[in-house]
């Protein structure tokens, strides 16, 4: 019931990636994979981060310990990489935390201790991307984003790195707290979220950053200084999604609106700590939790008033 990333595939199927298995949803039962011992075409670990598709339909799962794995749906097998001592071209890392793929193909990857990754499906290998002049390329990664002028966007304990895809080169910009996630608003801005530094938007000329904290005591900041997920929807709102409760964001001014669990009220978030948030094609936005499952929420209903979720625990076959 922790749920750390949803994506909705070509076929319209939910994929859920929890730490304890990957579920697939088709709006009415969920299907959990987990980890088979001696099955080689099973999913390498049941701790999942991240899942995305490819432009072939294939599936790309980042985990925790068992590399990174692949799904074909036409044979319903898994494929894992994992790291190999004796040879260069493998995964530097087995923990994984996200996954992003190009328009080239090309599948980048944040790891855990080993930086960012680049992966060539047609070869199979795998190669560092460094993270710019005098940044320790051996970072953690926890975030991943490519704007709309594809432009690809690193963040982690180094800070928030801009890459160029084309030619690979890469700028760094430190923070003083970690970066955990990353998005683009509606007027084209970046905007990162921190463990412990709240909102930082970066400046309309790229040097530097303006800063967004939560003050305990006013409701029109965000819910918390550790922010997990950002995301803009289709209706160009800024959702951020924290350790103390779900914030709807001005990106013009920072002003929040906070949005937090409430024992009493059964369409209310089903817990504080958000994890990460989605927008699927028919306009739902779901929201991950710690522990609570995941939350679905119909921007439609906004002219009754804010409702924002129902309570779904994957894997208890239960109809949001």
């Amino acid at each position: 019931s922790t749920v750390l990333d949803v994506l909705q595939d070509s076929r319209g199927l939910l994929w859920i990636a929890t730490e304890n298995g990957l579920n697939r949803y088709d709006g009415y039962e969920f299907e959990t994979f987990y980890r088979e011992r001696g099955n080689a075409h099973a999913l390498s670990s049941d701790f999942v981060f991240d899942v995305e598709e490819d432009a072939k339909g294939m599936l790309w799962i980042a985990t925790n310990g068992g590399g990174l794995a692949s799904y074909d749906r036409n044979t319903s097998q898994f494929t894992s990489y994992r790291h190999d001592p004796a040879e260069k071209t493998s995964i530097a890392s087995n923990v994984i935390r996200r996954v992003l793929i190009d328009k080239q193909g090309n599948i980048w990857l944040a790891t855990r201790g080993a930086g960012l990754q680049r992966f060539n499906p047609a070869t199979g290998e795998f190669a560092a991307v460094g993270l710019g002049d005098g940044v320790d390329g051996a970072q953690d990664i926890y975030a991943l984003f490519r704007d709309s002028r594809g432009v690809l966007w690193a963040g982690g304990d180094q800070g928030l790195t801009q890459i160029d895809v084309e030619t690979g080169h890469a700028e760094t910009q430190a923070l003083q707290h970690g970066v955990r996630t990353i998005a683009e608003d509606a007027d084209g801005r970046i905007w990162v979220g921190s463990e412990g530094g709240g909102l930082s938007r970066v400046k309309a000329d790229g040097s530097g950053f303006d800063h967004f904290l939560s003050v305990e005591d006013d409701a029109s900041t965000i819910a918390s200084n550790t922010v997990s997920a950002l995301f803009t929807d289709s209706a160009g709102r800024l959702w951020a999604g924290t350790t103390g409760g779900l914030s709807q964001v001005d990106h013009v001014n920072g002003a929040a609106i906070r949005y937090t669990h409430d024992a009493s009220d059964l369409t209310s978030i089903g817990a504080d700590d958000i994890t990460t948030i989605y927008e699927d094609r028919g306009g739902l936005l779901w929201f991950g939790t710690k522990t609570r499952g995941l939350n679905k929420f119909n921007p439609r209903t906004w002219a009754y008033g804010f409702e924002p979720a129902e309570t779904v625990i994957p894997g208890e076959n239960r109809q949001p």
